[in-house]
């Protein structure tokens, strides 16, 4: 729906809305083809687009004008396993699960056998609120141009996509014997449904309800003016500058988890580097954001046209441009906040995780707002300098263009855009430091050397070696490399996660050479000829993720 009304001759008010929906539902009958309900993998979708858009343009003065811009968006999303809300928990006995009645468990067999169910609820939200006003003043040979913006945006998701549990059979729990009377573990005797219905789980997964939210805000503005120097030539010139505050958290889980290097890990001996947790409360930091906003997106730029004569122009122009800083990664950084488990059956003989009728085995409620929480596992970092900053371009243009007899007309040109501060995942704080596996090299060779780092900590290679262990308690099933991490209680320390690495840089150079050619029919002919050179440190690290130097 689109409305224009003049309100006056000096004023006149616009409207625009626009909604649109994806709707997929299987037939009231339940899904055609396929496993019966509720042993089906079908699913709901239903999305909604709303866009709003109201404006006023008022005429001040004839050499003035001044338009105001409100603009609202809102998108949400569901998706879901047809067989939710049907109390299936009840029904079939589900036992020490979040959330049974949910939906139907997702049933996997190791072979031979469709699996059963669907593990999928959950969905998102993306809601937007924009203000912009822009004033045109026109003054003797100057066209000035003032402006600014206000924006906010939402992201809101949701999902227990394992609520009612994850459960997966084999065939160990009724696999046979070998001639020496040892239990086959070859995986060639056995049946995984048999296995399902003496109920004995080889493997299990649950999740506890998740809600996030982000919050971001964007503010700019800008000044500018087109000035008409001479018949030959013209000069645009302006600022403009943008501000994005921290990314801070909306209704739920009201914090944001995070690395902090400089804080101590009790469950690793004390060595630096821990969990943190925005909000208010115990273990928490009392702020509601993880980094500094970075408030120096200062923007010039200018742009020059100057006729040599009446078939040669020449043009310039050069900027400095900001890219934004938002964030809607899943739950990279509400570690603590929400519950994630897995049971799996241990070695032969013992072949089964927990038998289903005794329900899902002891699980702890989360929240975990502990230093430790993430200790032998990834754990995603927003670097406080780092992520805040805007991603910065740098660009200029040369070009020449020349009017030849004929209606034949020639244009030459050079381009150049360099990057800085962009988001990439480049940076691994947590690789071993090369200088000790070019000492191991020295010492036992390359193959030797190699070996070792991927030793356990216990073996015999690893105490001869005298490599000592990083705190007490530290596994010594670990291998060598993750002990000499400079965070030995983690793997990876992931900054790329949500835009927390900022380390990325691009250039890119071309040679342009354009010709147009126009016939009296109105026919006109083309063509081009691009030289160019792109060069990005924008790619994700390789074997970083392991702890190899």
């Amino acid at each position: 729906i689109k409305l224009d009304h003049n309100l006056s001759t000096n004023d006149r008010l616009g409207f625009l809305f626009h909604w649109g929906e994806v709707l997929v539902i299987p037939p009231s009958g339940g899904p055609a083809g396929g496993l019966p309900v509720p042993l089906n993998n079908f699913r709901d979708e239903d999305s909604h687009t709303y866009v709003y858009r109201a404006n006023w343009d008022r005429v001040i003065s004839p050499t003035l004008l001044n338009r105001v811009t409100f603009g609202h968006n809102n998108w949400w999303q569901i998706r879901a396993s047809y067989n939710r809300d049907q109390g299936w928990g009840s029904k079939i006995g589900l036992r020490n699960v979040p959330g049974p009645d949910l939906l139907f468990p997702q049933i996997n067999f190791s072979s031979d056998y469709l699996n059963w169910g669907r593990s999928e609820w959950g969905g998102s939200g993306n809601y937007l609120w924009a203000l912009t006003d822009d004033l045109t003043w026109v003054k003797s040979s100057h066209t000035w141009k003032f402006g600014f913006i206000i924006q906010q945006d939402h992201y809101d998701g949701y999902g227990w996509h394992t609520a009612a549990g994850t459960y997966n059979f084999n065939r160990g729990a009724t696999a046979g014997f070998l001639p020496n009377g040892t239990l086959d573990g070859t995986g060639a005797t056995g049946n995984a449904f048999a296995t399902f219905l003496l109920g004995e789980v080889q493997s299990s997964d649950i999740t506890t309800n998740r809600f996030v939210s982000d919050r971001w805000r964007y503010y700019s503005g800008y000044a500018q003016d087109d000035w008409r120097v001479s018949d030959r030539l013209t000069v645009n010139y302006g600022m403009r500058y943008e501000y994005t505050p921290p990314t801070w958290e909306g209704y739920f889980p009201d914090g944001y988890s995070n690395f902090n290097p400089n804080l101590p890990n009790p469950a690793a001996g004390g060595r630096l580097g821990a969990s943190e947790f925005a909000g208010e409360g115990p273990g928490r930091t009392g702020k509601s954001t993880m980094y500094e906003a970075w408030p120096w997106g200062f923007s010039p730029r200018l742009g020059v046209v100057y006729s040599v004569n009446n078939n040669t122009v020449a043009r310039f122009s050069a900027a400095r441009t900001f890219g934004s800083v938002k964030n809607t990664g899943g739950s990279s950084h509400w570690n603590g906040f929400f519950g994630g488990y897995n049971v799996t059956a241990p070695a032969l003989p013992a072949s089964s995780a927990f038998n289903w009728d005794n329900g899902w085995p002891a699980w702890p409620e989360p929240p975990f707002l502990v230093p430790e929480t993430l200790n032998g596992s990834n754990i995603p970092y927003w670097q406080p300098k780092d992520a805040g900053r805007l991603p910065e371009y740098h660009s200029w243009t040369l070009n020449l263009q020349r009017q030849l007899p004929g209606q034949f007309m020639v244009e030459a040109g050079y381009n150049a855009q360099i990057g800085r501060h962009l988001t990439t995942n480049l940076l691994s704080l947590n690789q071993v430091d090369p200088e000790i596996f070019y000492g191991f090299v020295r010492q036992y060779g390359p193959a030797g050397a190699i070996n070792l780092m991927n030793s356990a900590m216990n073996s015999p290679l690893a105490r001869q070696a005298g490599i000592p262990f990083p705190y007490p308690g530290f596994p010594g099933t670990q291998p060598v490399r993750q002990a000499l991490r400079p965070y030995p209680q983690y793997l990876d320390i992931n900054t790329g996660s949500d835009g927390g690495d900022r380390s990325g840089r691009s250039s890119y150079h071309a040679f342009v050479l354009r010709g147009e050619k126009r016939y009296a029919s109105g026919l006109t002919f083309l063509t081009s000829y691009v030289f160019s050179k792109t060069m990005s440190l924008r790619s994700d690290r390789a074997n970083a993720g392991d702890g190899r130097a």
